[in-house]
């Protein structure tokens, strides 16, 4: 069966492909795209189709995308699209209606886009031009490079998106940064007197009524454990009705108030779910609540409340409290936003709302209001003395540190660690009393809180984050040994610290002490392995940054070395970290160079135009074109040679490099079969000196048949030192000067040419020739006969005979 319909469906898509290809395969295009080129010039990119036949183009531009619709046209066979590069992403082909759209999606916008027909070449010509203004920007050495690039005055830049306060002084990083303290504190719940229970009426529980009683007598009057002793001496099974309800709800309160927890816990879910009806279910669901949050289950003390307030009253005062309780276990779970939005909205009074202000304060340290919170903090220490609670006490001493009171805050951690005694927590809260105490200026009092921490607590948070503190004291203090047993023990940390934060922040500091250690590579080795380790770490942008640094000068350390695949390796993986950064003008001579060497002639010739776009010293781009031309002449991009060519002699009309410049111009245009205008370029009387240009020049000419300009190039040429120019191009002069008329001129040369062995046959048949041309028959017989009994070349032997041969007719 599945067989079946695999061929089934096989059929349809065959089917489907005929009946979509037949009304395609009915019209023939017109015209046909054979292929592309794109050329990319100074704030403009050029791309060519070569197509078969006329087309009328016309040109859409929506955001980063740019349409070109050629009429009555269709894609040629094996036509490829253009590759992906610094300024194109794609290119699509789409048929529509027998018109063919070809579909330029770039990196950035553009600002026009126009496209023209070339009759004469049979092409279309579509040229995209970017904003001026954008200019500046150019992702010559990052082609995938999200963002754009931003120039600064003095050289080329990249927008500082991965910039360091530290950058020129990292040691100071050791003394400054701290992964943030994190307690596992019991959160501080509340439980205040709530509104009496009236007593029960005669006879509600028979006999057991008075001792009910006198069970709620005791719990309101604070006694909580002589009622629990009280309510445990009534059977359950005995009671009934209202009387059971309140036994139930008043037994689970003194469990509750007496840290029973677990068995208050249970007590009161029992009877808010097992029971319908239940006169008193906001209390029970309130206690129950209190009791799943001091139980550790937050959640499920949640959901009590939520069921609390849906049977509670506005205005009844229990839902005050249940706010009260919902914010401290908001708190506990780390929502302190949500918290102190919840309790700025409760209306409390006397010592009830002071455990809310409590609260509140404690609210306002955790987002960061440290100034509010000390001023609610003091104001109930001045009521009621020092807080004895550890959680209120931690967001205290959290305020004072963040508000730089340093020694306040020590004295708030060295009270934390005491009412923490024999808690996990006691040894962080020692170390942050050690690290409040540096920061006071303390030092001799910090360096004994940690060694107690060490020795004490060595297995508690405070125990790695002590050995990291003696560390970096150790580096502080600018020791070059230490630097060495640092790089060893941060390492250590690294792999070995139990918290994340604490095993990113040992990894950076390790590549930190790298650096200061003069070790850069070993340095960006461990950064490189840090921000994959570490990518959505606190410290990624410190790491970028410091390598950002780093890269300029270990990848011109590996150039130095010849070692250029590992410098090309570090510069395609860190492409937009090195952009991000104020790159040197000569190290990016530097890398261009070592691409050119290693024959990656794009990327060189990226690096030469980020340049040339970026720089902001006038003058300093002049030596950049000569490298530029001839990268691009290497390319095959002809017409960018020309394009910067011109530019040069534009903005440098008398540059130390115009002849070289306009040399490698003429070259590309003869490559390119522009020989004519190579030709007229070389012969332009404006143009700079230079023996190459006269070498090329003649030639050029003389093939063309522009003899007098070929002259003119090859007197230069041979007017040289001997050496400079050889016999051929001499003779190429003389046969100028011949094919011109211009005998006598020419007779001159080739005497001379006769006493060369490689030119002494064509210059004495030539010389006869000149001799007949003035009517000297005697001496042109004499050199022809000379010429054939002593001519060393088959050819000009043979046309020696042949001109004897006619001249005795």
């Amino acid at each position: 069966m599945a067989r079946t319909n695999f061929f089934q469906i096989i059929l349809f898509l065959v089917a489907g492909l005929l009946l979509w290809a037949a009304p395609v395969a009915a019209q023939s295009p017109g015209a046909l795209v054979l292929g592309m080129a794109k050329e990319e010039g100074v704030g403009a990119v050029r791309i060519t189709l070569h197509l078969s036949a006329r087309t009328t183009p016309q040109v859409a531009i929506s955001g980063q995308r740019v349409d070109l619709t050629l009429s009555n046209a269709a894609l040629g066979t094996n036509v490829q699209g253009l590759p992906e590069d610094a300024s194109l992403i794609r290119v699509l082909f789409i048929n529509r209606r027998g018109d063919l759209v070809v579909s330029h999606l770039f990196r950035r916008p553009p600002a026009r886009a126009e496209a023209v027909y070339d009759r004469g070449r049979n092409q279309v010509v579509l040229e995209v031009f970017w904003d001026e203004a954008d200019a500046a920007r150019r992702t010559a050495i990052a082609p995938r490079l999200g963002g754009s690039l931003m120039v600064q005055a003095d050289g080329a830049t990249g927008q500082r998106k991965r910039h360091s306060r530290y950058a020129g002084d990292w040691r100071r990083f050791f003394a400054d940064y701290e992964t943030p303290l994190r307690f596992e504190l019991q959160p501080l719940y509340s439980l205040p007197a709530l509104e009496a229970l009236a007593p029960l009426e005669p006879n509600a529980a028979g006999e057991f009524t008075a001792t009910l009683n006198a069970a709620l007598e005791l719990g309101h009057g604070g006694d909580w454990r002589g009622a629990l002793e009280i309510l445990r001496q009534v059977p359950n099974a005995a009671l009934k009705g209202a009387a059971r309800e309140q036994f139930e709800l008043l037994t689970g309160e003194a469990l509750a108030r007496t840290g029973a927890m677990q068995e208050a816990r249970r007590r009161l879910k029992e009877l808010v779910e097992g029971r319908a009806g239940v006169v008193l279910e906001a209390r029970a669901r309130y206690l129950a609540a209190y009791a799943q949050a001091a139980g550790g289950d937050p959640h499920g003390a949640l959901f009590q409340l939520s069921q609390a307030r849906m049977v509670l009253a506005e205005d009844d005062p229990l839902a005050a409290r249940v706010g009260l309780l919902e914010a401290e276990i908001q708190l506990g779970m780390g929502r302190d936003a949500q918290a102190l939005v919840l309790l700025e909205s409760l209306s409390l009074e006397g010592g009830t709302d002071d455990l809310r202000r409590l609260a509140r304060a404690a609210a306002l340290s955790g987002v960061g209001r440290h100034e509010e919170a000390l001023e609610l903090f003091e104001a109930l220490q001045a009521r009621y003395g020092e807080l004895r609670h550890a959680f209120a006490v931690e967001r205290l001493a959290r305020s004072h540190y963040a508000l730089q009171r340093f020694a306040e805050a020590a004295q708030a951690y060295a009270s934390l660690a005491g009412l923490s005694a024999g808690e996990p927590a006691q040894g962080l809260a020692v170390f942050a009393q050690a690290q409040a105490n540096w920061r006071s200026g303390d030092a001799r009092e910090a360096r004994i809180l940690l060694d107690r921490v060490l020795v004490a607590f060595p297995d508690s948070q405070g125990g790695p984050r002590a050995t990291l503190k003696l560390i970096d004291l150790a580096v502080i203090r600018g020791e070059d040994k230490s630097l060495v047993w640092a790089i060893m023990d941060y390492g250590r940390l690294a792999e070995e610290a139990p918290e994340r934060g604490l095993r990113e922040e040992a990894a950076f500091k390790q590549a930190l002490a790298l650096h200061l250690g003069h070790d850069n590579r070993r340095s960006v080795t461990v950064l490189e392995q840090f921000i994959r380790n570490y990518f959505s770490g606190t410290l990624r942008g410190e790491a970028e940054a410091l390598l950002g640094e780093l890269l300029p000068p270990v990848i011109d350390e590996l150039i130095a070395a010849e070692e250029y695949l590992q410098a090309l390796v570090l510069v395609e993986r860190h492409r937009e970290i090195l952009l991000d950064h104020r790159i040197d003008w000569d190290f990016l001579k530097r890398l261009a160079g070592a691409f050119r060497d290693m024959e990656l002639l794009g990327r060189a010739a990226r690096v030469y135009l980020f340049m040339l776009d970026n720089n902001r010293e006038p003058g300093r781009e002049q030596g950049l074109y000569l490298p530029l031309v001839r990268v691009l002449l290497e390319r095959g991009q002809y017409e960018s040679v020309r394009e910067y060519a011109r530019r040069y002699a534009r903005e440098y009309p008398r540059g130390a490099d115009r002849a070289e410049v306009l040399l490698i111009e003429a070259r590309a245009l003869k490559v390119a079969g522009r020989r004519e205008e190579a030709a007229a370029l070389l012969s332009a009387p404006e143009r700079p000196a230079g023996v190459e240009l006269d070498r090329l020049g003649g030639q050029l000419n003389f093939q063309l048949g522009r003899y007098p300009q070929a002259i003119d190039c090859l007197k230069r040429l041979v007017a040289q030192p001997a050496g400079v120019f050889s016999a051929e191009e001499h003779l190429l002069l003389a046969e100028a000067l011949y094919r011109a008329a211009r005998h006598a001129e020419a007779l001159e040369h080739f005497e001379a040419l006769r006493t060369q062995a490689q030119t002494a046959d064509q210059a004495a048949y030539r010389c006869a020739q000149i001799h007949l041309h003035q009517g000297d028959r005697v001496l042109a017989l004499k050199l022809l006969r000379q010429l054939v009994d002593e001519g060393s070349s088959d050819l000009w032997r043979r046309l020696g005979q042949e001109k004897i041969a006619v001249l005795a007719l």
